[in-house]
């Protein structure tokens, strides 16, 4: 399917999603669809251009047509503050329908199954971004780092999951989970707890797919989760925090039982050389519980 007719098509599942939502506006405030509202904030993410509207509007005014309404359907541009004010009382998953329709789609079109290892399985990426920061603007669920310049910095951070595969500079982006904070908690929740949500929550979402998850050290230990919802792993661990792990390896190290591989790539200018060790039944910490 070319390129044009698959955003066509992507771009009608998030409008079907939007005109799904929920109403926000109140009183005279009804100028401005809740459908407009999410396509524009889409068209800005998309544009990559925070002054993207701006543009459209002036483009409006002085020839009568703008690129928002022939690129993303958007019928009349709203600001800034009337998009925030329209979509800020939204809950997030209102939007989770969008996300499964078009892995749906990628499915149908058979976009899924050339992300597919050779071994049948599709890599997630699972990590931590932050998607904004402050040192002005915050609300109730920020969460905030102090600076020794006595300045507090506020922020607000997603776990992020998509479908990857080596070699593919696309990906298929999966629902995320945000860090959010709990009204008079005195610790704040990290990526690691919303991380652990994730994995609860979408088990039964995502198992069918034979999803391996890619994620850093600190979802390591809980790994346990990742089993229980049915994923297939891929973990970092480092030597500071399995420092259990590491002693076994270096005990089958020294016995012999290492198994290993080398790999040579010639990138037109130099040779890599890639050496593997594997090791089977290696605890990942102390106790009897361990994996």
């Amino acid at each position: 399917m070319g390129g044009n007719e698959a955003f066509g098509h992507l771009r009608g599942i998030l409008d079907e999603t939007l005109r799904a939502l929920p109403e926000t506006r109140k009183g005279r405030n009804t100028v401005y669809t809740m459908r407009d509202a999410g396509l524009a904030a889409f068209s800005v993410l998309f544009m990559q251009s925070p002054s993207f509207l701006a543009h459209q509007q002036l483009m409006q005014t002085r020839r009568g047509f703008n690129n928002a309404r022939t690129l993303f359907g958007i019928e009349r541009i709203p600001t800034d503050n009337q998009i925030r004010g329209q979509l800020d009382p939204i809950a997030p998953t209102s939007i989770w329908p969008a996300f499964d329709k078009a892995l749906e789609y990628a499915r149908e079109e058979g976009v899924l199954e050339r992300f597919r290892t050779e071994q049948g399985h599709l890599l997630s990426v699972l990590d931590g971004t932050e998607y904004f920061r402050s040192t002005k603007i915050h609300c109730s669920q920020c969460s905030h780092t102090d600076r020794a310049d006595s300045s507090t910095e506020y922020s607000h951070v997603a776990v992020a999951a998509a479908i990857v595969a080596p070699g593919k500079p696309e990906i298929l982006p999966l629902v995320p989970e945000f860090v959010r904070q709990s009204d008079g908690a005195t610790v704040q929740e990290c990526e690691l707890v919303a991380g652990q949500r994730w994995i609860t929550a979408n088990g039964q979402r995502y198992r069918h797919l034979g999803l391996t998850i890619l994620a850093d050290d600190k979802y390591a230990n809980p790994c346990k989760g990742l089993r229980e919802q049915g994923f297939h792993f891929i973990l970092v661990c480092k030597p500071t925090s399995h420092p259990s792990l590491y002693e076994s390896l270096e005990v089958d190290r020294k016995g012999g039982f290492l198994h290993s591989l080398r790999r040579t790539e010639w990138t037109g200018r130099e040779h890599l050389i890639y050496d593997y060790q594997l090791a089977n039944e290696v605890p990942l910490r102390d106790g009897d519980d361990a994996l």
